[in-house]
């Protein structure tokens, strides 16, 4: 079987004339990240959500307005875009900025008495250096299961394609679900009071899995709502259906895991979240290979390996949470 799809349109002059790049923007992003982590920490997830909300907005207007020009503004056409991305990041930043410095939080931004401390230093990369990691391993999963599912072919790879695009949806609900947790958890076990921070972590972990398990539930019983909106094909469609059943039931596993692995961060034991991380990049390589240069399990067969891989990651970190390990450490 073999998938055709249409020519492409010649694309029109004015598309492929070159086009000067935007600002550069990673000032204003890794700034507004900076600050971002900082009032997160201080339990202020409400100013954020406010500020990127009026951020977004503030994108979506002036997007038109630069590209196509309007009253004094000139049309700077493709390059309004990046403007307007630029723009809308540096007012966010801003904002923050104004915010941390108001007093309004515990944590107050002055550079007065500021002094660099190897320890602080030591302690910042101990659990930031695995954290960064973690979203390298992730895609590197991604990488190696869309090798893996283009060889099964075309339609094969274009279901896969359709079918981990939920899987990823699922990673901005979970982490802002799981911000909390970094915030309270920390604040809990900084204030002594051990059971309560525990007991945040598993009813957080409780609450990612009903979001995760209810997209999944959705993913079992009608996957179709979601393949619609890439694929008219019936054998994409079929193949995505068939990835997505399997891959649903362990939707929770996923959510499960990301909560409770912002609670190891909250303790400052990030090497457990990257491990179990680590464990389901193996788990996907070696049974990928297998699947497709042993068996002829297909598609199927790699939507289990990936499942099987999920649950690996989610046990990992609630084994190791439910015994303690993150606490060893401080």
């Amino acid at each position: 079987m073999s998938v055709t799809a249409p020519p492409l349109p010649a694309l029109e002059p004015s598309v492929t004339a070159p086009v000067r790049p935007a600002p550069p923007t990673p000032a204003a992003t890794r700034t507004g990240l900076l600050l971002t982590s900082v009032i997160r920490g201080a339990g202020q997830a409400t100013v954020l959500g406010v500020v990127y909300v009026a951020a977004d907005l503030a994108h979506v207007l002036l997007v038109p307005l630069l590209v196509f020009g309007a009253g004094p503004l000139p049309a700077l056409g493709v390059r309004g875009a990046g403007v307007a991305t630029v723009t809308s990041l540096a007012l966010s930043t801003l904002a923050l900025a104004w915010y941390l410095a108001s007093g309004r939080t515990a944590i107050t931004l002055s550079l007065r008495g500021v002094r660099f401390e190897r320890r602080l230093f030591a302690e910042i990369l101990r659990v930031g250096a695995p954290m960064s990691l973690q979203p390298v391993l992730r895609n590197l999963t991604l990488v190696l299961l869309t090798g893996f599912a283009a060889s099964q072919g075309p339609a094969a790879l274009a279901a896969f394609g359709t079918a981990v695009r939920l899987e990823y949806v699922q990673i901005p609900l979970t982490f802002g679900l799981s911000a909390g947790v970094l915030a309270m958890v920390g604040t809990n076990l900084g204030a002594g009071r051990i059971a309560r921070a525990t007991r945040i972590a598993w009813i957080a972990g409780a609450l990612s899995m009903t979001v995760t398990g209810a997209i999944g539930l959705l993913a079992l019983t009608a996957p179709e709502l979601w393949i619609v909106f890439f694929s008219a094909d019936p054998a994409v469609r079929a193949d995505a259906a068939s990835y997505l059943r399997i891959m649903s039931l362990t939707y929770p596993f996923f959510g499960l895991g990301m909560a409770l692995s912002y609670a190891f961060q909250a303790a400052g034991r990030a090497s457990w979240p990257l491990l179990a991380t680590a464990c389901h990049v193996v788990f996907v390589s070696l049974g990928g290979w297998i699947v497709t240069r042993l068996t002829d399990g297909g598609l199927d067969g790699l939507a289990l390996v990936n499942a099987l891989g999920l649950i690996v990651y989610g046990t990992t970190l609630a084994v190791s949470f439910r015994a303690g390990a993150w606490r060893a450490r401080r």
